[in-house]
Formats: C-alpha cells, structure tokens, sequence
C-alpha cells in the first residue's frame, strides 16, 4: 500500500503522487512510486519528523556524524547538514573517522569526511580522548 501522504508534513498533492507513480519505480519502504525530486522531499521530510517529534538534539549542541565514507554514513552527512541549515537546529555537526593506522586500508574513504559543510576538528575539541 502506498505511504499515505497525511503522515508527511508538506507532502506532494495526492494528483501529483497518483501521476508520478504511473511513471516511477516505487519506494521499498512503502511501495510508493516517486521521481527523483519527490523522493529527496519525502525522505527529508520524514527524517526532519523524527528528529523533531523524539527531540534528538538541540541547539548549541555538538553532535558527532561516524564517518565511514561510504555512501550510508556520507548520506548521513549530507542530509543532516542540509536540514540543519534547512530548519536552524542550530546544532553543530562534526565528522568523526577513525584511522586504525593500516597503510593503504582506508587512505581513500578517510579523505571524505573533509567536507565544506562540516569543520575539521580534533577529537579533543569534542570532548573525546
């Protein structure tokens, strides 16, 4: 059964889901059929619902994203930094990597987590030793 658009905030009009899904392949979760720009809407509307219904953070709050740099924990970042500046948490999101010191294990994914929209910190300024 498609996911009903009264459980999203701000969903698309049901005319607009109805003519979509003539076209498009359908979610897993809910089987309903989205273009690409639909999906990012959904998708980002229900991740914004959880934080904000269950208070998963507040502002001035330092909030660290483990970094693998692979594509689920690079998703994660993105997402969290784009609805951040979206709703002004006001929080601030740190990459976290570990570097286990094997040569040549993860030197490429390690250089990911230096993105523009998160700062470069040291684990001490975190809190972590």
């Amino acid at each position: 059964m498609p996911y009903p658009p009264s459980r999203i905030k701000g969903s698309l009009p049901s005319s607009k889901i109805e003519r979509l899904s003539l076209c498009f392949p359908q979610r897993p979760k809910t089987l309903q059929k989205l273009c690409k720009e639909c999906f990012y809407h959904v998708f980002e509307t229900e991740i914004h619902n959880t934080i904000t219904s269950n208070n998963l953070f507040h502002p001035g709050e330092k909030i660290a994203i483990a970094a693998s740099g692979g594509k689920d924990s690079t998703v994660l970042a993105h997402t969290m930094g784009t609805l951040n500046k979206r709703y002004n948490y006001g929080v601030e999101f740190y990459l976290l990597s570990v570097d286990e010191g094997i040569a040549g294990y993860r030197d490429d994914s390690l250089e990911v987590p230096f993105s523009p929209i998160f700062p470069v910190v040291e684990s001490a300024d975190l809190g972590l030793v």
